[in-house]
This record gives C-alpha cells, sequence and structure tokens, in this order.
C-alpha cells in the first residue's frame, strides 16, 4: 500500500511583523482556473462515481426530507421555519475538517476560529465563545451543556464524512426541543452502520496533521451491521496579533461505533458511543485594554453512548425511545507560575437523557407528535481561579410537549407547539410556537412564524465568583480588579420572535430561500457594581470591585437572510448566503450588540468537469462590528477569508486533495492591534489563522 502527505506551508512570518502578505481574489481565481486548465480532459470516467455533479438537478431542494423541525420525517415545503440543511455532498465539497467549518455556508450563522482549538459558532448574533442561546444535537442527542451553558465543538469527536447531513433552524425551536433552542438549533445527524461498510483510512498533513481509520461489517443475516473508527488530529498553532504564533497547538484521540439492527415488523434500532481527548492552549485578558494575557491550557475527556429505537404503529404512525448518557472532565489551569492558583477550574459531569415521543394521525387532517423527556445531571467542580458556593450538585430536568400539523386545505397548513420545560432554578418555562405554510405554487411556498424561547439558568449564573479583568493605577486612580459574584438571583433569559420566508424553486437548476426577522430578547444578562472593597488595597495593593450578574438586558434586532443555489451548467454549481443584522435598539446590553456583524456573505464556486475531479473556491465576506462608545476595544473592521480545493481521483479507490485556507490572511490582516472576545465574563484573545495548504490521501477498500 503506498501513501502520500503533503505538508505545505507560507513562509514563515517574523514576530513583530506588522503586515501580512495577502493573495488576492482575483489570484485566488486564477490559480484555480489554472488547475482546472491544467486537468488532463481526456481522463476516464468510471461506471459508478463516487462524486459527481454534472448531471445532478436541484429540483429536489424543495421536497427534501428533514426530521428537526417536528421530530418527525416531513418535507422541507412543509416547515414554517428559517432552515438549511448540509448534505454530504457539501461536507465532500467543503474540505472541513472541523465541524464549524461546515457551518460558514449557511445564511445567519456567524462562525470564528478565536484559536486553534476554539469556535464561536452563533445564529444571528451573540457570538461568545459558548454561545448560550444555541442548542446543538448529534443523532438527536442534547450535547447542550447545562453546567456552563453552551457547546462545546472539541467534543465533536466523529468523522465528518459519517455524517448524512446537517439540519440548521434559524430561529426559535423551542417549542419542539425545549430551553436554551432560543436562536437556532443545529441538528447533526450521522449515516447508519449499513451506509457505512467501506473501510477506509485518511492521512492528512499540512497545517493540520491527522489520520483515521474506519471499518464496517454485518452479521451472516444482515439484520445487525457495524462501523467503527479510530482518529488522531492535530492542529499547528495560530498566528498572534503581532504575527508571531499563538502558541496554542490543539490535539485530540478519538475512537467510537455504532451498530444498526432491523427487526422483521419494521422496527428498528441503533446505538452509538464516542471517547475523545483533548489538549490546547488560549490567551485570556487580565489586562483588558491594555491588551495583557496570560497563557492557559484546557484539556478535555469524556464519552458518550446513544441509543435509539423506533417502532412503526397503525396508520403511519410510530412510537420512539432516546436515550443517552455522557460523562465529561474539562480542566483549565495557568501555564503562568507568576499567576496564582494554578488551577482555573475543573469540572466533572454525568448526565442521563430519556425521552419517549408518540406520532399519531387523526382525523379531519391532524398529524401530531407529543413526547415527554427527563434529565438527570450531576457535577462537581474544583476551584481555584474560578469559586462556586456549592462544590456538587445533582439536578433534576423533565418536559412535556405537543405538536399538532393541521391542513387546512390543500394550500394551507397551520402549526401548532408548545413545550413545559422545569428547572430547579426557575420552576416551570414555557415554550410555544405558532406557523402557517401556503403553498402559493408547488415550486413556491410562503411561511409565517410567531414564537417564544427561553435560556434558563445555570450553575455558573447562579453560584460562581471569578475574577475577570484587572486595571493598574493610571488608568483608575489605584489599582482595581473586577470580580463577577452571583448572589444567585439570576434568571431566564427570554426571546419573542416573529418571521416570515419564501422557498421557491425557479428551475430545476435554480433554488432559492429567503426570510425575514424581528428578534426581542428581555431578561438578558448584564452586570451590575454591587460593592467595592476597599480592604484589599493594604494586603494585595489594589481595590476589589464585585458586578453582579442581573437581568436588566433588553435587545431588539431584525434582519434578513438569503441563500441561492444555482446549478447554471451541468459542471457548474455556484451557491451563495447572504445575512444582514442590524441592532435596533438595546439597553445594559453593549457588549452583547457590538458582537453583531451587519453582514456575512459566502460564495461557493464548484467545478467538476468529470467524474474524478472536482475543484471548489469558499469566499467569505464578515462586515465590521461596531462597538459602543464604552467598550471600543469590543471594535472588530471587516474582512474576507478565501479558501480553495482539489480532489482527484487516480484510480477508483484512492482519493488526493489539496486544501487551501486562509489564502489572502484575511482575518490576520483584518484583526491587527485587536484583542478580545466576550466569553462568559472573561475575555479571550483572538488568534488567526494563517495561509496554509493540507494536503490529504484516502484509501476505501
Amino acid at each position: 500500500m503506498s501513501t502520500l502527505s503533503a505538508s505545505i506551508k507560507s513562509a514563515p512570518i517574523s514576530p513583530g511583523q506588522q503586515h501580512y502578505s495577502s493573495v488576492s481574489p482575483a489570484v485566488a481565481m486564477l490559480g484555480l482556473l489554472l488547475a482546472t486548465t491544467l486537468q488532463p480532459a481526456a481522463m476516464a470516467e468510471e461506471e459508478n462515481p463516487t462524486f459527481n455533479l454534472r448531471d445532478a438537478s436541484l429540483e429536489d431542494l424543495m421536497h427534501v426530507e428533514v426530521v428537526t423541525a417536528s421530530k418527525r420525517p416531513q418535507s422541507i415545503s412543509k416547515v414554517p421555519a428559517a432552515m438549511s440543511v448540509i448534505t454530504a455532498e457539501d461536507i465532500r465539497q467543503s474540505g472541513a475538517t472541523e465541524l464549524p467549518e461546515l457551518l460558514m455556508m449557511v445564511p445567519g450563522l456567524d462562525v470564528i476560529r478565536i484559536s486553534a482549538n476554539h469556535w464561536a459558532v452563533a445564529v444571528r448574533g451573540h457570538a461568545h465563545r459558548i454561545s448560550n442561546k444555541l442548542l446543538v444535537l448529534i443523532d438527536g442527542r442534547n450535547a447542550y451543556d447545562p453546567v456552563y451553558a453552551g457547546m462545546n465543538w472539541e467534543s465533536v469527536a466523529f468523522p465528518l464524512e459519517d455524517i448524512e447531513k446537517v439540519e440548521i433552524i434559524r430561529g426559535s425551536g423551542a417549542s419542539t426541543w425545549g430551553s436554551n433552542a432560543v436562536n437556532g438549533v443545529i441538528n447533526i445527524i450521522t449515516k447508519s452502520a449499513a451506509a457505512t461498510q467501506t473501510s477506509s483510512v485518511v492521512l492528512g498533513g499540512g497545517w493540520q496533521q491527522y489520520m483515521r481509520g474506519k471499518f464496517g461489517g454485518a452479521n451472516a443475516d444482515q439484520s445487525v451491521f457495524y462501523r467503527g473508527y479510530v482518529s488522531d488530529f492535530h492542529v499547528d498553532p495560530n498566528r498572534n496579533l503581532s504575527g508571531g504564533s499563538a502558541q496554542d497547538s490543539y490535539f485530540k484521540h478519538s475512537a467510537g461505533f455504532r451498530l444498526d439492527g432491523y427487526n422483521r415488523d419494521g422496527g428498528k434500532w441503533d446505538f452509538s458511543a464516542d471517547a475523545y481527548n483533548n489538549r490546547g492552549s488560549s490567551w485570556i485578558s487580565v489586562v483588558e485594554r491594555r491588551g495583557e494575557a496570560a497563557r492557559y491550557q484546557e484539556q478535555t475527556d469524556g464519552f458518550s453512548l446513544r441509543g435509539h429505537s423506533e417502532w412503526p404503529m397503525a396508520n403511519g404512525g410510530g412510537l420512539q425511545l432516546n436515550t443517552s448518557f455522557v460523562h465529561t472532565n474539562i480542566g483549565a489551569e495557568w501555564m503562568s507560575p507568576a499567576i496564582q492558583p494554578q488551577r482555573i477550574l475543573g469540572i466533572t459531569e454525568n448526565i442521563f437523557d430519556a425521552e419517549i415521543q408518540h406520532h399519531l394521525y387523526v382525523g379531519n387532517g391532524h398529524d401530531i407528535s407529543w413526547g415527554a423527556f427527563t434529565r438527570v445531571l450531576s457535577d462537581e467542580i474544583k476551584t481555584g481561579q474560578v469559586q462556586v458556593t456549592k462544590p456538587d450538585s445533582r439536578q433534576l430536568f423533565y418536559s412535556l410537549y405537543g405538536m399538532d400539523d393541521i391542513t387546512l386545505n390543500d394550500k394551507l397548513t397551520l402549526s401548532l407547539g408548545a413545550r413545559m420545560d422545569h428547572n430547579e432554578y426557575t420552576g416551570w418555562e414555557y415554550s410555544p410556537n405558532l406557523g402557517l405554510v401556503w403553498n402559493l405554487h408547488p415550486d413556491h411556498v410562503l411561511w409565517g412564524k410567531l414564537a417564544r424561547a427561553v435560556r434558563v439558568p445555570t450553575r455558573f449564573d447562579r453560584n460562581v465568583e471569578v475574577g475577570v479583568d484587572y486595571q493598574p493605577a493610571g488608568v483608575l486612580p489605584v489599582a482595581n480588579t473586577t470580580v463577577v459574584r452571583a448572589d444567585g438571583a439570576f434568571k431566564s433569559e427570554y426571546l419573542n420572535s416573529a418571521e416570515l420566508g419564501w422557498r421557491s424553486q425557479w428551475t430545476n437548476k435554480l433554488h432559492t430561500n429567503f426570510n425575514v426577522f424581528s428578534n426581542d430578547y428581555t431578561g438578558l444578562s448584564s452586570y451590575n457594581v454591587s460593592s467595592i472593597d476597599g480592604s484589599t488595597f493594604a494586603t494585595q495593593g489594589y481595590v476589589t470591585s464585585y458586578v453582579t450578574p442581573n437581568n436588566n438586558g433588553e435587545l431588539r434586532t431584525v434582519g434578513a437572510e438569503l441563500s441561492v443555489d444555482w446549478r447554471f451548467r451541468h459542471d457548474w454549481h455556484l451557491q451563495l448566503s447572504e445575512t444582514f443584522s442590524h441592532v435596533v435598539s438595546e439597553s445594559n446590553q453593549a457588549e452583547e450588540a457590538t458582537l453583531i456583524p451587519t453582514s456575512i456573505t459566502f460564495l461557493r464556486a464548484t467545478w467538476e468537469p468529470n467524474a474524478r475531479f472536482s475543484t471548489s473556491l469558499d469566499i467569505r465576506r464578515t462586515s465590521d462590528r461596531s462597538s459602543a462608545a464604552e467598550s471600543p476595544h469590543y471594535s472588530r473592521p471587516a474582512y474576507t477569508t478565501i479558501d480553495m480545493r482539489m480532489r482527484w481521483k487516480p484510480v477508483k479507490n484512492i482519493e488526493l486533495s489539496l486544501n487551501g485556507r486562509s489564502l489572502n490572511n484575511g482575518m490576520c490582516n483584518a484583526y491587527e492591534d485587536k484583542g478580545v472576545l466576550l466569553d462568559h465574563g472573561t475575555r479571550m484573545f483572538l488568534t488567526c489563522t494563517p495561509r496554509s495548504l493540507v494536503g490529504e490521501i484516502r484509501w476505501d477498500f
């Protein structure tokens, strides 16, 4: 067996260098054209090509089947929500090696690589390191962490080629999925083991180095299928904002398997397990406005077990049971001996989820789903710089929900949904939903939606104390340190939203989605100075200001989102997404409002002249992020990034690819002299991905 690993990078940039060399969009496009021109035109076609765009049609996009909107299969044309689907084909063309990279093409999503090992992913704003208003699902398993409120993207361990599709709801999904599905829902749906029987080995080298192996098989009577994988992944350091190494390299080791079984009565079940170990470092601002930072190391390990069973019932209905168990360890510690204590914090979590759902059809056009959910959480927090009033905790969450799609006539469908979620901090929370779908024409659909969503408090909101900033004398009359001290009074945050949308299939080669929205947030987290302690001046040389989180923040935003799929030739495919956002008003939320860019544009051009070769070019433009007068350090200039990918199959079971990332150094140039991003009361220094190449070889057997 022969292997190939490409490792090509840009020339080193010396520390302190103020300007990065760049590749203009025109030069990048020229490179694309040269690469495709040099590709042999007489290359033979495969009888059963693994990938081929040339004869594909987009007419099925109006009728693609989704499950995230109502927890049951339905045509996307029947969904009263702004919804996007990333297909396996999109994943293949993206060249992505990490899940957040896939999301950059979706309108309404703001994706920032904060460091080599950390991402900020948000829907319609609020792009924190831990986005607490976004719910992520993995095969229906709720991956939202109820201790620190958000998604740990580093915990996604399985290979991206095992993903069948990613369904994204932009806007509230709380009536279906419950608390914390405020701004959106991302549902990652993996392929069944029966659909992934081919074994493979993948090697990659360059700015990222990785290798993974996958195998599959089945029992004798083909009633049970299995697959397994092992993976090792490493990312070189990003660039810091002065041009040197950010010292934030990242390592991930993971392994897992999946089983799928099929019963003779039509029922089926599946079970999966994943385990991972991650290690990386990042920077936190300790003197915010002067840009001084301290480096810390974060290590995460854990495993997840997930089971799903479903049984068909009369009249097309069915019964489903979902269970999961997740164990996670998170540790963070300072890497500088000068900072005490050495430990920042350590978290151990055990989460057990169980859900049962019943789907049935009732006379007079009612399509009903209802169910119940429960979660048992136990956690232990080992304190350091972060202090908690209670080191361990055990909590019980439970929910009841129901949905009804009512066919009014052959043109109109009314959707009603409601969910009741109970938590131990605020009791019962109610999330209703009202939607209407109007089929103007088989190829044109209008929809509207009104919804209410809630983000419930977590341990970090209610009983955490952490120092977040130090200001030396000169900035203030005396040196001052700021400490966030929760007093246990923080309550839920709420969203009331309204949306209108239009899906259109203009031809079998052109599909568009357009929607507008209005989001009204109340009870958002904000901070007030509760006390000033001068006693620390005599012993520590600074005065301590204590600030307390409260629910005084309000924010109203409006926006529009557009996506276009156009296959204007049999071998060319263009995908465009455009997002516009505007902050109408805000109070006590200056930092929150400054994190929302005015516009995000994404364009992907894909050329596939034959079944063995394809190339694509991605251009992403993010507008500036304005800043309130009291928080100038949160401003961000506009920037453009350019990525390019080429794939070639010299023989049937070997695939070579070359991925160019950040070819114009766009983010590095834009973020020069900029530094911090709000994150749960702390400030993380931004770094940037340098111009780099990653080569990959895949062998299927």
